[in-house]
């Protein structure tokens, strides 16, 4: 398994909790003293991969939240993370695509995002082992089942055909007038990509810009053009919703602090 997969966590957004936005939310403390990318730099070494692992951080033209995360990384003894730049808020997809420049001859990518950092190794070996035991799977992604008016119920929403199978994905600002069947299950953005597959078919993401900013493609575009292509796209449910916590705010923080907390009292 560890030579086949390789890993790219996009972390290059503007997100921060300070007022003045001088440090990025990439490097808030989770809780014991360690830094939100350290966990999920942690957690992805935890299931045995091995290949490249490879960070995309923000332009120093930008802000200097690129080099807060080379320093926290660097500080936790994670010498042997790379680093791809994204010049621009371009989505992550764009992200995932400056990464793989980085990479070795890796035939499949690990996706995680910088913001998340409740997952464990086990859910992601979960997730790679069925992506490489099947063998011809362009998309696995997990999914997960919100309890009503959790905020992880605004993640972009599954739509799926009679047969249960993955059709597309609605982000909320895509829903006005849509009624979809089914159980509500979202997708929280933990993927792994055969990598070829990626690299042809990312170009067609088409760029959505929102209130002016710079237009992004965004990965959850690609199980569309899987579908529409007939490419197998592979779906492994996890049961524990709080795994896809992902943090915009300071209470969302706090919320991910007392999950890893209560997680580390279960552990003892």
């Amino acid at each position: 398994m560890n030579q086949h997969v390789g890993c790219i966590i996009p972390a290059a957004g503007f997100g921060s909790f300070c007022p003045d936005r001088s440090v990025t939310k990439v490097v808030a403390d989770v809780g014991n003293g360690e830094l939100m990318i350290n966990r999920i730099v942690r957690t992805v070494k935890q299931t045995g991969v091995i290949g490249s692992l490879v960070v995309v951080i923000g332009d120093r033209s930008k802000n200097q939240f690129g080099d807060q995360i080379r320093q926290a990384l660097r500080s936790a003894g994670h010498i042997d993370v790379k680093f791809a730049v994204q010049p621009d808020r371009f989505g992550a997809a764009d992200a995932v695509a400056r990464g793989l420049k980085c990479l070795n001859g890796e035939d499949h990518l690990l996706v995680t995002l910088g913001d998340m950092g409740a997952w464990t190794s086990e859910t992601m070996t979960r997730l790679i082992e069925a992506h490489l035991r099947d063998g011809k799977a362009a998309i696995s992604l997990v999914t997960v089942t919100p309890p009503p008016g959790d905020p992880i119920a605004d993640y972009g929403r599954i739509a799926r055909d009679g047969q249960g199978g993955i059709l597309s994905v609605f982000e909320p600002d895509e829903m006005e007038g849509r009624e979809l069947a089914g159980v509500k299950t979202v997708n929280p953005s933990l993927y792994v990509f055969n990598r070829r597959w990626f690299e042809n078919n990312f170009r067609d993401i088409k760029p959505v810009s929102k209130d002016g900013l710079t237009a992004e493609r965004h990965l959850p575009k690609l199980l569309k053009i899987a579908r529409g292509q007939g490419a197998k796209i592979i779906e492994i449910p996890v049961a524990d919703h709080n795994e896809a916590r992902g943090v915009n705010n300071a209470a969302q923080l706090e919320r991910l602090r007392q999950i890893l907390r209560q997680r580390r009292n279960d552990n003892h």
